[in-house]
């Protein structure tokens, strides 16, 4: 269990770098991930998350007919939600995530097209 939260922190950490070298900030202060081409903003809203989803340009990436889990990670209590669609470019979580500084969280997105993606943050 050590090496795979171990894991999830470096990869967190190389996509975390990966993202702003595309020069794709967060425009909500919430934490950044990458994965396909993608840019993923997790926001923590009171420990609800909402994610923005952005080309590696910027630009919106439609989430109409998107879905998903976010799975959170804090020390050795895990919470798991659904990731519905809420607007344009956004997913929100259904209940609470239990997110706080610290936590690691892994969102696995199916969008319309049936594309399934990964992405890791470690929440600030």
């Amino acid at each position: 269990m050590k090496k795979r939260t171990f894991l999830v922190a470096i990869t967190a950490m190389a996509l975390a770098g990966t993202a702003l070298a595309h020069g794709v900030k967060a425009k909500f202060g919430g934490v950044m991930g990458e994965a396909n081409d993608l840019q993923f903003e997790l926001v923590n809203k009171n420990g609800s998350g909402t994610i923005y989803v952005y080309t590696d340009h910027g630009k919106d990436v439609t989430t109409d007919g998107a879905s998903g889990t976010l799975t959170v990670t804090n020390g050795k209590v895990k919470t798991e939600v659904a990731l519905t669609a809420s607007g344009k470019n956004i997913l929100e979580t259904k209940g609470d995530a239990k997110l706080v500084a610290g936590s690691k969280a892994i969102a696995t997105i199916t969008f319309a097209d049936k594309k399934t993606v990964l992405v890791n943050f470690i929440s600030k």
